[in-house]
């Protein structure tokens, strides 16, 4: 699964003290610690971008309308003016959708075993985990629609790795 498989449905269950997110079998005697996060995006501004590409855009107009002909320059500037604008559009459209992951600790390592939308879904699925790490009978089963899971999302355990490749889903 790639990150580009936003919206994929993801069969997450507990079995026989053996933890499966679709085909990935985690023992629950090696987990240590398990909750939700909030995924924090790079801190990039999309303002800032937005002007970057502006000033960009201005000066290689300004090259190409010295150079060819104002009529070029006026054309170049339009198009990464409307580039621009529709970046920044889709940055603000995107910031509404909020991710989460799903983090497993394991013996010296966090891991980010699924990111999705649904915050409901994520603090379900790490109760029940907690719930069979203390009942040895407990069996749970439930889909979950994900945005990434696995070693296409990394670790996000240490407060370093937090503006990491997760951002939003690619689109």
């Amino acid at each position: 699964m790639s990150n580009n498989d936003a919206g994929t449905i993801v069969g997450v269950r507990i079995s026989r003290r053996v933890l499966w997110i679709g085909d990935d079998a985690y023992p629950l005697q090696n987990i240590a610690r398990v909750g939700p996060r909030e995924v924090v995006p790079p801190k990039t501004t999309p303002i800032r971008d937005y002007l970057k590409i502006l000033i960009g855009g201005v000066i290689l107009s300004a090259v190409l309308g010295l150079v060819f002909g104002s009529g070029l320059g006026w054309v170049t500037f339009l198009i990464v003016f409307a580039v621009g604008t529709f970046r920044l559009i889709r940055a603000f459209v995107n910031k509404k959708n909020k991710l989460y992951a799903l983090i497993i600790e394991t013996a010296g390592a966090s891991n980010s075993v699924l990111v999705s939308g649904d915050v409901t879904a994520m603090y379900d699925i790490a109760q029940n985990i907690t719930k069979a790490i203390d009942d040895p009978d407990f069996e749970y089963a439930r889909n979950v629609v994900v945005d990434a899971r696995g070693a296409n999302i990394g670790n996000i355990g240490n407060p370093a790795h937090q503006s990491n490749t997760f951002g939003y889903p690619h689109g």
